[in-house]
């Protein structure tokens, strides 16, 4: 591995050069031309990338509530259980209901993409949107949540 690019946003998305020497690639396995790898994220490969990146954003968001529910779930020294909060209750589901609507439009546009008879769609960029927003009201959420949670100690 050669040098790891530090980039904004996404940094839990590894960047970095990849140096492979004396590596043979059958032909049948290559994608795009010889030396043509930066190629093969546009043309007709670019409708991947956004589809690959909102698809990360579903892994992130059921991570934010994988850690969220565990820290409602966690009984603070001298308080209830705060998972019976219904503000905590809320962002939870405001939570789960994102992510499920992100989860959904993901597999659309990628429907869409599998079908070569399909006309162009418009849905693959409005995913890059959607996408964006609902990490970040989903993360949002956590801190909401975690902010509740203290002030229940």
């Amino acid at each position: 591995m050669g040098k790891v690019f530090n980039k904004s946003g996404w940094r839990f998305y590894q960047n970095a050069e990849l140096i492979f020497e004396n590596a043979r690639v059958p032909h049948a396995n290559l994608l795009g031309e010889v030396d043509g790898g930066l190629k093969a994220r546009g043309g007709k490969f670019a409708k991947f990338a956004e589809l690959e990146y909102a698809a990360n954003a579903v892994g992130v968001c059921d991570a934010a509530i994988e850690m969220a529910t565990l820290s409602a779930r966690t009984r603070w020294p001298g308080a209830t259980d705060i998972s019976g909060n219904q503000v905590i209750q809320l962002k939870l589901s405001e939570m789960h209901m994102l992510t499920e609507a992100l989860r959904s439009f993901v597999m659309r546009v990628a429907a869409e993409s599998d079908d070569p008879t399909a006309p162009f769609s418009t849905h693959s960029h409005f995913l890059m949107n959607f996408a964006t927003d609902v990490i970040q009201r989903v993360c949002y959420s956590i801190w909401i949540s975690t902010a509740a949670a203290a002030t229940q100690r």
